[in-house]
């Protein structure tokens, strides 16, 4: 910063410190520009918190965001362009409805009604996939150009008004000390920053047709996904109501009973007699596995323990079992690590495993 720049942010500074300390007042503002601020400060924050709080609502669990955030950096550092989907509730709920009616494997009513359920639910998660995209196409990424130009721009000119006041009022406070010509300079350039300011102001408040039509969008969005979700539960309601009509009007199966175990001509009990009198609650003791051994410390590799089993559920995630000792690579953040196991490299949660030796 030159010498004329240094002194002229001095004289700003203390002006500054002249109104707040001994409360000189300063230039004042029409009531109307007032109140133009304080709408725009209003829709600033508006607009942060509905980005979040729109992406909670989409998103609701916080780890899962967090993993997708970290994977996307990750894919990102290695050029990939493939992003992973949000795993929806409905989806982990499909898998169980879908699994236990495959296990079953028959054609009787309840199968086929856990069947149905897992087949609704998959389709309710590809909906909500289909909002997602739809909402951050019409309202977040608005929303967010909204804050990096529209609203950036206004903050900058409102700050750079603050600062030409600050300068035109110092110099009108020392009177004669300064010359003319200098504080008309002063005035006018006061003069331009507060309409522009004012104007820009003015054209973020007269755009609200684009700005309900970003709002509009988002609850159509959300209107049809609810339409959709409630025509398959309509669907999926009918179908149950069939399958239990059927099974409350099927004939029951003839049962067969196993008859009493009994001795043989030897006076020895039976394979049967043998399972029946073994407590029932015994189960067999799983092997134990012991843990490797802790690397050499003289080595200084990087590396740690892992704590639990790690099924890995996307891309460039590493699994491993209790006890596998993981080379470090390098730290994806606070909560996620990058290594080397068998050959394979990928990232995975800290908390799975137990530091031997820090990066």
């Amino acid at each position: 910063m030159s010498l004329a720049g240094l002194k002229k942010q001095f004289n700003k500074t203390s002006q500054f410190l002249s109104e707040r300390v001994a409360g000189t007042k300063g230039s004042q503002l029409e009531e109307e520009f007032k109140e133009l601020e304080r709408k725009i400060d209003i829709v600033t924050k508006a607009v942060d918190d509905l980005h979040n709080k729109s992406r909670e609502y989409l998103q609701p669990n916080p780890s899962a965001r967090t993993k997708l955030a970290v994977q996307a950096s990750y894919q990102k550092a290695r050029g990939q362009t493939k992003s992973a989907k949000y795993p929806q509730v409905e989806q982990n709920l499909a898998d169980v409805f879908l699994k236990a009616g495959a296990d079953l494997n028959d054609e009787l009513p309840y199968s086929q009604s856990l069947m149905a359920c897992g087949n609704t639910f998959t389709q309710i998660a590809e909906i909500k996939d289909s909002l997602e995209f739809s909402v951050k196409q019409n309202f977040l990424d608005p929303l967010y150009q909204l804050q990096q130009k529209d609203l950036k721009e206004i903050n900058h000119h409102r700050k750079k008004l603050e600062s030409r006041r600050l300068d035109f009022d110092y110099k009108k406070s020392k009177g004669a000390k300064v010359p003319e010509e200098e504080l008309n300079i002063a005035e006018e350039k006061f003069t331009e920053s507060k309409e522009l300011c004012y104007n820009s102001m003015m054209n973020f408040i007269d755009s609200d047709v684009e700005h309900i039509g970003q709002i509009h969008a988002f609850a159509e969005a959300v209107r049809d996904y609810h339409h959709q979700c409630a025509d398959l539960m309509d669907a999926l309601v009918k179908k149950l109501a069939e399958n239990l009509s059927e099974a409350a009007s099927r004939p029951k199966e003839d049962r067969v009973f196993i008859s009493r175990p009994k001795f043989d001509d030897s006076g020895s009990l039976n394979a049967y007699d043998i399972v029946e009198k073994s407590s029932p609650l015994t189960t067999p003791t799983p092997p134990q596995r012991s843990a490797p051994a802790a690397p050499n410390q003289k080595s200084k590799m990087p590396c740690c323990r892992a704590m639990y089993d790690f099924e890995p559920e996307n891309e460039g995630e590493l699994g491993f079992q209790e006890g596998d000792v993981i080379e470090l690579t390098s730290r994806i953040d606070e909560n996620w690590l990058e290594g080397r196991l068998k050959g394979q490299i990928g990232f995975f949660p800290q908390n799975y495993v137990e530091i031997i030796v820090p990066l």
